[in-house]
Order: structure tokens, then C-alpha cells, then sequence
């Protein structure tokens, strides 16, 4: 897997850089440290942090800005660290302060502000916090699967690539069997009738013991009528997949990639499910954050990156 690790955190606004992120792939080569100008010695490279970031096939270097996170191939990886000068972000571009193009970014994933007047909350309450958004669902209360989320106004997408942070908590007066469901919906027609999805479900990752549930940490579902009990019903095993590493109240990063009728999902980092024949035609809709039955749901940090 082509993990990515926190090179150098910049912080310099004028530059529009936050972060500069490397990967396995950059690293196997002879790469200079940003922070020490020298090469990198075995023992830095095992001491740096690795990011909740998931790196495109193609990805050698990421460099965060104040508005996403672009991502560069091997060639313009290459341009980026070769320069002295100081460099800055401009839209998808790598500039010299003289505002020659250096390298320009294979993906662009921008951050999506959550705020009142950029959300809608269809079957869910919904409160923004300092970081992030609170959603809970009151409608629809017996049902699973169903069309409770809170959508991006103004923000539609076919083919891209989706990723946040999501954190649920069990709800005090939820059902014994409650799993703490909580995930993304996209593609979401304009009628709220129509849309698919991806969850998690946090107590069936980290310390769970009975072997049947653990197989059952993620799922995909199309809305209406291919959702996990349909799936069960038939015996239908290939919507779903285990995941190790969640449990609830702790943050999980997932990444959704969709191109037209085939879709692959990562959480924190890790390819767990790829549905090569997505339920539903694919279409242009809009994205949201999926609201369960038994969860108390958070979302933050989400970047979106819309390829059409």
C-alpha cells in the first residue's frame, strides 16, 4: 500500500501551504529531508508520522494549501523538490513567487466548508460546531438505510472522489443490537428519493470478539430498495467487508472514489471495499453525510473532488 507521511508541516499563509506530505513511492527514492536539507536517513524516514491521507495510484508528494490538498506524480515531484527558491500553491498549481508554473496537480481535492448556510438536513437534526457538524436523525425513526442526511448545497457530482472525518457515539436510548451506522450518500437525486451510500459500523472493528459481525465492519447500499437487509435477505455478500480499525467516539478518515459504475472505499487509509457494479445508473447528485438509527454522528474535514 502507498502510505503517506507528514514531511514538513509549513504553516505559511503567504505561500498558501500548510503541508507537505511524501509516500512510500517518494521515499524509495533518494529524497532530501525539507526540514534538514540533507537526505533523509532510514531512521527519520521511520520516525515520521503517516497521514490519514489515501495516495492516488500515481501520488509521489502532497502538498496541502489553505483551500485542499493537491497531489503530484513522480515527474512533477521531482520539479517541485528540485527548486531553492520558495514556492507557492495557486489553484491546482505549484508557482514561483515570479509566477512561473512549476508542476501542476494530477488531483485536487478541495475542503468543503460545513457552515449553516452551506448545509440541509432532510430526517436529521443538525448542529455546526466549532469543528465540524452534529447529526442525529428524528424522522423515519424505524427505519433502516433510508434518506437521512445532511447535503452540500450548491455541490453536484458524478465521478470524484469524497473524503472526511466521521466519529459516531450511541445514542442513551438506543436498541441492543446497535452497531453505531454512520457514512457518506452521494449521487442524491433532486427528489431525496434516490441515492447511494457507504457506513461503517464501529462496533464491529476494534475489540470485537464474535467472528459474524467483524465481517460486517462496512457496507454499500443503494436507496430504495438495495439496502443491507435486502443484501442479507439473498445472501449477498460482496456489498460488505470487515474493517479493523474503528471503534466508536474515535474518528475515522474515509475516502470514497467513484467512476461511473464502479466505486472503491478506504477507511483510515486502507483499501476495504471495491463494488465493480454500482446498484444505481450513474448520475450526477448531490453529497451528504449518512445519519443512522442509533447514532449520534459527527463529520468534519471534508474535501471533495469533482471530476464531473
Amino acid at each position: 500500500m502507498n502510505k503517506t507521511y507528514i514531511a514538513l508541516k509549513l504553516e505559511n499563509k503567504d505561500l498558501n501551504i500548510q503541508t507537505i506530505y511524501f509516500t512510500d513511492l517518494f521515499l524509495k527514492q533518494d529524497v532530501i529531508n525539507p526540514a534538514t536539507q540533507q537526505k533523509y536517513t532510514q531512521d527519520e524516514i521511520n520516525q515520521l508520522e503517516v497521514a490519514s491521507l489515501t495516495a492516488p495510484d500515481q501520488g509521489y508528494i502532497a502538498i496541502s494549501s489553505y483551500e485542499g490538498t493537491l497531489w503530484f506524480d513522480e515527474t512533477s515531484s521531482k520539479a517541485i523538490v528540485s527548486h531553492q527558491d520558495a514556492l507557492m500553491i495557486k489553484d491546482n498549481e505549484i508557482l514561483t513567487q515570479e509566477g512561473k508554473v512549476v508542476a501542476k496537480a494530477i488531483s485536487y481535492l478541495k475542503d468543503i466548508p460545513l457552515t449553516k448556510n452551506n448545509l440541509t438536513a432532510l430526517h436529521t437534526t443538525l448542529e455546526v460546531l466549532d469543528e465540524g457538524i452534529k447529526s442525529v436523525k428524528n424522522e423515519k425513526i424505524e427505519e433502516d438505510d433510508t434518506n437521512s442526511y445532511v447535503t452540500i448545497n450548491d455541490l453536484k457530482m458524478k465521478n470524484g472522489i469524497i473524503e472526511c472525518d466521521m466519529k459516531s457515539q450511541l445514542l442513551p436510548d438506543c436498541w441492543e443490537a446497535a452497531r453505531g451506522f454512520i457514512g457518506i450518500a452521494f449521487r442524491i437525486d433532486d427528489q431525496d428519493r434516490e441515492f447511494e451510500g457507504f457506513y461503517i459500523r464501529p462496533t464491529n472493528g476494534k475489540g470485537c470478539t464474535n467472528e459474524f459481525r467483524r465481517a460486517h465492519g462496512c457496507q454499500y447500499f443503494a436507496y430504495p430498495g438495495y439496502i443491507w437487509s435486502y443484501y442479507r435477505e439473498h445472501g449477498i455478500n460482496d456489498f460488505e467487508a470487515p474493517v479493523e480499525t474503528i471503534a466508536l467516539d474515535e474518528w475515522a478518515h474515509v475516502k470514497a472514489e467513484l467512476i461511473d459504475d464502479h466505486a472503491r472505499f478506504w477507511v483510515n487509509n486502507e483499501l476495504v471495499l471495491e463494488v465493480n457494479k454500482l446498484q444505481h445508473t450513474p448520475q450526477a447528485g448531490r453529497i451528504g453525510f449518512n445519519t443512522h438509527i442509533d447514532s449520534q454522528c459527527y463529520f468534519k474535514n471534508l474535501k471533495v473532488e469533482v471530476l464531473d
